[in-house]
């Protein structure tokens, strides 16, 4: 993006066409769009992976703790 941003300067202050620097507004518009999308996709995966985490792991996690502290305290049984 950083690249269009440039080129599109450089095309301004060379005293490019029109349609030129429409075309390079049009292409940055359009990965603007897909850049945000991906940052979207990212964060909703993060958050179903963050409330996977709290609701189920930690409660079999839990459960695996106790019953290794339950090991220990009645080895004989």
């Amino acid at each position: 993006m950083k690249r269009s941003i440039k080129s599109k300067k450089k095309l301004y202050y060379g005293g490019a066409e029109a349609h030129k620097l429409e075309a390079i507004e049009i292409y940055v518009k359009k990965l603007s769009t897909k850049l945000n999308t991906a940052i979207h996709i990212v964060n909703a995966t993060s958050k179903k992976i963050n409330k996977l985490r709290d609701e189920e792991l930690w409660f079999q996690t839990n459960e695996l703790i106790r019953g290794y502290v339950e090991l220990l305290t009645f080895p004989n049984q």
